[in-house]
């Protein structure tokens, strides 16, 4: 069927020059838009019918009339003849929601109209979404009941039920109290509609978590000491407390257990628990050591420094047994420079020959085996040969007090030449490299004192002239 567009100045028009315009839109094809499933507590819903046709639609939006038919049950709030309505649905039926197009309220012939003209939605009820509220878990020994619900409706009827290891002691229609034993499982909610055979069903996984409790006491124990529970689970009725084989229990309660050391080592103590009549689990073990701690591994255990150098020693990997304090103590040609009592020192060579170290690891209960170590200490300032037939060699080695042997410009090492005997000051020379030749040659045979100035720090040594 071919429909004529008109404007409102043509359609004034044509109502003026007959009687009877029928000015129908059948065939002109509409939808209907809004929710085809409504859930069975539903309240307000819109539903609004437009033209497939854009052109229709633009063309009549505003003065097209329609005629809608809802489900049993359900009616319109508002006007009734719009494109959008207002809908208040029961809280049983479904069905279908047809919807037709017309144009002159006046000479609207309903009859005209076949199946192919109207627009259909059809309509199903649902319960929709419905969750249980209440806890997922539940703490074993926990004996206080648990509340779970639903949302409740008027026309549902509720059934509730539990796993083998639960108990339902009272139920208010859409809730239930529950009391939990050993094991969780699911709370059911079977939800039926009174007045339609429809029904749905909802649960809830519940699952019972066991108090791990932590084992509470030192890390280091010398002879005598208690452990106990971090904290009491509720119901507890039994627990069995297990040591490492260097230990002694001497005596146990359900929440503690008092322990004697045999051995040194390491060590530990455990609980296996029961709450209620459920089964026993072990608690997590709770290590220790007992006594003082192990000889520590101490770096380097030899080592060659010169005069004036620092040599850092340290314990390379801290030894068993929870030390918290090390006493380093040194002899010979070194000397410790920073504390004595932490992980690692510091030593300085003080003269040519060799230093000795021990350290030891300290702990609550007594002092590890003794570490030994030896330090040889060189001359930085070496002189060569000597004696000598006319000129001598100096080197300077690194050290903290000088600079290292690699020579930075604008270094100056001062050398001066002095008469053994009187002490006269013969010559004065200055150099600019760790490394130099000193010029002897022009030196009677004899003794001579030779001072080497650097970085504000003076070493002097007899040099013998052939």
């Amino acid at each position: 069927m071919q429909i004529k567009v008109y404007s409102d100045e043509d359609y004034q028009n044509l109502l003026d020059e007959t009687s009877y315009p029928i000015w129908n839109l059948i065939g002109a094809q509409i939808e209907i838009n809004g929710p085809d499933t409504v859930l069975y507590t539903a309240d307000t819903l819109t539903y609004r019918a437009k033209f497939l046709d854009n052109s229709l639609q633009n063309a009549y939006e505003g003065f097209a009339k329609y005629h809608w038919t809802l489900p049993r049950g359900w009616r319109i709030d508002g006007n009734d003849k719009s494109s959008e309505i207002k809908v208040i649905p029961d809280s049983i039926h479904g069905g279908k929601i047809e919807c037709y197009a017309y144009l002159d309220t006046s000479y609207y012939n309903y009859s005209q109209y076949s199946e192919s003209d109207k627009a259909q939605k059809s309509i199903t009820r649902d319960f929709g979404t419905i969750n249980i509220s209440g806890p997922t878990s539940v703490i074993l020994g926990d004996t206080d009941l648990k509340t779970y619900s639903v949302q409740g409706v008027s026309f549902y009827d509720y059934t509730w039920t539990v796993g083998s290891d639960m108990t339902i002691t009272s139920v208010n229609r859409n809730s239930s109290n529950v009391s939990f034993h050993c094991n969780g499982g699911q709370v059911r909610c079977t939800i039926r509609h009174k007045y339609v055979n429809d029904q749905t069903q909802v649960s809830k996984t519940v699952s019972i978590t066991k108090p791990r409790p932590a084992i509470i006491g030192d890390n280091v124990v010398c002879s005598n000491k208690t452990f106990q529970l971090s904290s009491t689970p509720r119901n507890l009725t039994h627990t069995n407390w297990l040591a490492s084989s260097n230990v002694s229990i001497n005596s146990s309660t359900n929440t503690s257990a008092s322990i004697h050391i045999n051995q040194s080592g390491d060590s530990w103590i455990k609980a296996n628990i029961r709450i209620l009549d459920c089964p026993s689990y072990d608690l997590d073990q709770r290590y220790f050591w007992a006594g003082a701690p192990l000889r520590p591994d101490a770096q380097p255990a030899y080592a060659t420094i010169y005069q004036s150098q620092l040599l850092t020693l340290r314990v390379s990997t801290p030894p068993k047994g929870y030390p918290d304090t090390y006493y380093w103590n040194v002899t010979g040609a070194i000397q410790i420079v920073t504390s004595p009592t932490g992980s690692q020192t510091t030593v300085e060579g003080q003269s040519v020959g060799y230093g000795y170290y021990t350290v030891t690891a300290h702990n609550k209960c007594g002092n590890s085996p003794v570490v030994h170590g030896t330090v040889k200490v060189e001359r930085n300032v070496i002189i060569h040969p000597n004696p000598t037939p006319k000129d001598v060699y100096v080197e300077i080695k690194p050290s903290e007090k000088l600079k290292s042997s690699k020579f930075d410009p604008g270094d100056e090492v001062h050398v001066e030449i002095y008469d053994i005997n009187s002490g006269t000051l013969l010559q004065k020379m200055t150099f600019y490299s760790n490394e130099f030749k000193v010029p002897m040659s022009s030196y009677p045979a004899g003794i001579y004192l030779l001072k080497v100035k650097k970085d504000g720090h003076e070493y002097s040594t007899k040099v013998i002239k052939q």
